[in-house]
Order: C-alpha cells, then sequence, then structure tokens
C-alpha cells in the first residue's frame, strides 16, 4: 500500500479499507538474497524514530502515533504507551514498538520557532 501510496494512486483512506493493505512484498527468508530497499532522510537531536509492526498501525491513527512520540518523556514511555493504546483498542495481530531516540553531539541541534508547544502536542495524545 505504501508503494501505492506514495506514487498517488490511492488515498490514505482508501488503503486502510482495501482488502489487500497486508500484502508483503519482500519477505526475509523466502529466497536466498535479500534485496534492502534503502532511502536516506534528514533527522536532528532528540527525534524519535518508530520501527512497528501493522499490529501498531491497524489501531493507533499516524497522528495518534505522532503524538504519542512526541508527548511522551523516555522512550520506553512512548514504547509501553503505543502498544497499551493498541491493546486497548482490541489489538488484533500482534503489538511491536521499537522507538530510538538520537542523542548526542553527532546529531545536528533542531532549531525551530514555529515548534509546536508540548501543551498543543498533548491535546492529540489519548487520555487512558
Amino acid at each position: 500500500m505504501q508503494h501505492l501510496l506514495d506514487a498517488g494512486v490511492i488515498t490514505r483512506e482508501q488503503a486502510e479499507t482495501c482488502e489487500y493493505k497486508n500484502v508483503i512484498l519482500q519477505a526475509m527468508g523466502t529466497k536466498p538474497t535479500v534485496v534492502v530497499a534503502l532511502t536516506r532522510l534528514s533527522v536532528r537531536r532528540h527525534d524519535r524514530l518508530l520501527l512497528c509492526t501493522d499490529g501498531l498501525t491497524g489501531m493507533v491513527t499516524d497522528a495518534e502515533m505522532q503524538g504519542l512520540l512526541l508527548a511522551a518523556p523516555t522512550v520506553p514511555t512512548a514504547c509501553a504507551t503505543l502498544v497499551a493504546l493498541a491493546l486497548e483498542r482490541g489489538g488484533k495481530d500482534n503489538v511491536t514498538a521499537i522507538v530510538a531516540q538520537l542523542d548526542g553531539e553527532g546529531c545536528p541541534a533542531f532549531v525551530d520557532p514555529e515548534r509546536v508547544s508540548l501543551d498543543t502536542v498533548q491535546e492529540l495524545v489519548p487520555k487512558h
């Protein structure tokens, strides 16, 4: 679905309801070699990266994930809150979340005067 979304063929709403939304195009172990998909992105100090299963993305919206990642005071809290929310909503598949926070002098500092305040972000986070 992500390939179709990136190409502008379908909308996010169409992807969420498509019967083929869980089709896997690549999997390890099906062939002797793996073709690795690579991409680049710019990161800054304190950015958080989320690696998760469709058990999480199927139960928690992108906006909720973003809000929780921004609002959580620690990485373990972010993981626990994301998984708990997905399970609270029914957890129809395995729910796995790995969050990495980028810190250290090797990461450029984030400076943005228009950054959303923590209070605004916390409004996005569901209360439970």
